[in-house]
């Protein structure tokens, strides 16, 4: 039987815990099995914090015990919000391209101001200078230009919305090709 205690007598390697006999087999196994106050708070402690995470609630407080309210931030409300002034789109200038509506040719006044001119017809009736910048250096009487209104000294800056080219032959050229499709008149 070796070192069992018989009949609940104390041999050598029993020790006797509140009033029993135990081994020192049982006192190992009673050590590994049996949470210690150390294991019950770090597991009170983990179970906190899983909690936390993953917002368990908690039971109510007990009846008599008053809770306070704990104040929740609440976000920062925006501004209220205000709309821009809607902008009504710019009408382009009548006819920009060339058909039954005419062709814009746009000219800088000698106060430096944009003007906009439909014509309708040809022939324009205007002498241009024979270098860029395209100068109008004479208005025909009785001709188109000067029933629209036209006047020495503006410059001729774009055709059907478009910048002349940069050089005298191709702006002269996009003039003619743009004015052609105009019905010719006396």
């Amino acid at each position: 039987m070796g070192n069992q205690p018989c009949c609940g007598q104390p041999n050598e390697s029993s020790t006797e815990i509140a009033g029993h006999q135990v081994t020192a087999e049982e006192l190992e196994k009673s050590n590994t099995d049996t949470p210690t106050y150390t294991d019950q708070v770090e597991t009170t402690q983990a179970k906190t914090e899983i909690e936390d995470r993953v917002a368990v609630p908690r039971p109510p407080p007990p009846e008599g015990w008053s809770s306070v309210p704990v104040p929740v931030q609440q976000p920062a409300k925006a501004p209220p919000a205000t709309t821009a002034p809607i902008q009504q789109p710019v009408p382009a200038p009548p006819a920009m391209t060339d058909g039954a509506g005419g062709v814009v040719i746009t000219f800088e006044t000698k106060k430096k101001e944009q003007k906009n001119i439909l014509f309708k017809k040809r022939p324009l009736g205007l002498g241009l200078s024979k270098s860029l910048p395209l100068v109008v250096n004479n208005v025909l009487e009785g001709k188109h230009a000067k029933e629209l209104g036209v006047e020495e000294g503006w410059v001729m800056t774009m055709i059907k919305g478009a910048k002349l080219p940069d050089t005298f032959k191709d702006a002269k050229q996009t003039l003619a090709e743009a004015t052609e499709v105009l019905p010719m008149t006396g």
